[in-house]
Formats: structure tokens, sequence, C-alpha cells
């Protein structure tokens, strides 16, 4: 599979999420679509794909996505939880970039 070029590096969109509440929130959308339709039932991940939320985000950030689904936005409290960093300064979201990334990519092949 041949290379797709992107502005969007692993960089820009983890310091987008670092400063975007929206771009947080749209993320945990996108992730959540990525879950297979049993796995969005059920809050938890199932199968090991690649794809959607690890086994240990799936049930609070499953939470979050059908929060925000339902038009409301994250309180203060679940963005620091979405943005809360590892021992590495990795904010929790920001594992994500590649699914994130892949969707811009999908997204600009439409434009």
């Amino acid at each position: 599979m041949a290379k797709v070029e992107t502005s969007w590096t692993r960089t820009k969109i983890v310091n987008l999420l670092q400063n975007s509440d929206k771009a947080v929130e749209r993320a945990l959308i996108v992730i959540f679509n990525n879950q297979e339709a049993d796995e969005q039932a059920c809050d938890m991940t199932s199968k090991a794909n690649g794809i959607g939320f690890t086994a240990f985000d799936a049930d609070i950030f499953s939470s979050f996505a059908k929060h925000i689904i339902k038009g409301r936005s994250l309180s203060v409290k679940q963005m620091e939880i979405a943005r809360k960093q590892d021992k590495f300064g990795n904010i929790k979201i920001g594992k994500y970039w590649k699914q994130l990334q892949a969707e811009i990519i999908r997204k600009e092949r439409v434009v």
C-alpha cells in the first residue's frame, strides 16, 4: 500500500488535541465510530483489530462519546481525563493519533 502524504503529523494532531476541546470531542466520536457495533453497544473492546479504543479506555471513552452524540459537551473533569498524561508526558487521547490521521486523509480524498 502506498504511503499517503498529509500535513497532519502526530505532533500537529496531538497539539490540536491539547489545545482544542472541540478537537477532543470530535476525536472521541471518530474513534468510537471505528469500534465494532457490538463493542459500541457494551462499551468495551472485544476484538484486537487495532482500531477503536483500547481495552483500558473503551468503557470511559465510549461513555464520553455517547455523551457527545447526545449533544452535550464534556465537562472539565471529563476533558481532564481525556488529556491525562502518562509517565512519558503523552496525553491519553493522543495515543489514537494514527486513527485520527487516517480519518483526516479519508476526508481529504473525498473533498
